[in-house]
């Protein structure tokens, strides 16, 4: 079983990571090297702040950024334009917050807090949630261990079937 896997790993790598960077030249915020907040920029919530160390990742449903607080706990930090963004997909960021803020699921991202943030021509909204060494995206780029697949595909199925239990 564990040959089977890797042959496909392989096989599947390169059309993984060339899907990738299309989706990525489509998503929201531009191109993949230029990012919305940059390095040390501070965004505040209504009870703390936040510093932005590096940009993480961006997709189509926004950009997520490695942050630390004045105690120097990490934090990722998820951010969408809201000028660049559909009122629909503004509806769901904020469902989304709404939902992982009063969820306690061990299976669903917690939502810590959340702000908003205006720079330039950006007016961002945004929330923090913890980080994590690893993104799922990263693990799929480096080659998931066959021994670690299943628990992490337990895990996705069971956030989704709190979430539809929960009518998400």
């Amino acid at each position: 079983m564990g040959r089977i896997v890797r042959i496909i790993d392989k096989l599947a790598a390169p059309r993984y990571n060339a899907m990738r960077k299309e989706y990525m030249a489509m998503s929201i915020g531009g191109t993949e090297g230029k990012s919305m907040l940059k390095k040390g920029t501070i965004v505040y919530t209504a009870f703390s702040e936040y510093m932005i160390d590096r940009q993480i990742s961006q997709g189509g449903n926004g950009t997520v950024f490695l942050v630390h607080d004045k105690a120097n706990n990490k934090y990722a930090l998820k951010a969408i334009d809201r000028n660049k963004t559909s009122t629909e997909k503004l509806k769901r960021f904020k469902n989304e917050i709404h939902f992982c803020e009063n969820t306690d699921d061990p299976n669903v991202i917690k939502v810590l807090d959340h702000g908003t943030h205006s720079v330039d021509d950006k007016n961002l909204v945004f929330y923090l949630m913890p980080a994590y060494d690893q993104t799922l995206r990263g693990l799929m780029s480096n080659g998931i261990n066959s021994n670690i697949v299943l628990p992490i595909i337990t895990q996705i199925l069971s956030g989704l079937l709190f979430a539809h239990k929960m009518g998400v």
